[in-house]
């Protein structure tokens, strides 16, 4: 890992296993609906579950947490019930 990802994982250090995802891909898609959507923040963001803890990324926070919770993502049906333990925020992707 590198950059503020493996950073942040050297912080967490002593934890018993992360998991998590790291979308490929510029934060501007071709149907963007303004320029302004191609500078969205980043989100860094680590879950504690039971056992587990989870990182991950996104340009929106509340989204991704509503899908983690729904069990409709991977690391939601992997950690269950979670708290957000930490956020750190970015200008885009390769930043984060």
């Amino acid at each position: 890992m590198s950059g503020a990802i493996a950073q942040m994982g050297e912080r967490l250090h002593g934890m018993q296993e992360v998991v998590g995802s790291n979308p490929i891909g510029s934060t501007c898609s071709p149907v963007a609906n303004s320029l302004a959507d191609c500078f969205q923040m980043v989100t860094v963001y680590v879950l504690q579950g039971r056992k587990r803890r989870y990182v991950g990324i996104t340009n929106d926070l509340a989204r991704r947490l509503a899908e983690h919770r729904s069990g409709r993502t991977q690391g939601g049906r992997i950690i269950k019930e979670f708290v957000l333990l930490h956020t750190e925020q970015y200008p885009d992707y390769v930043s984060a």
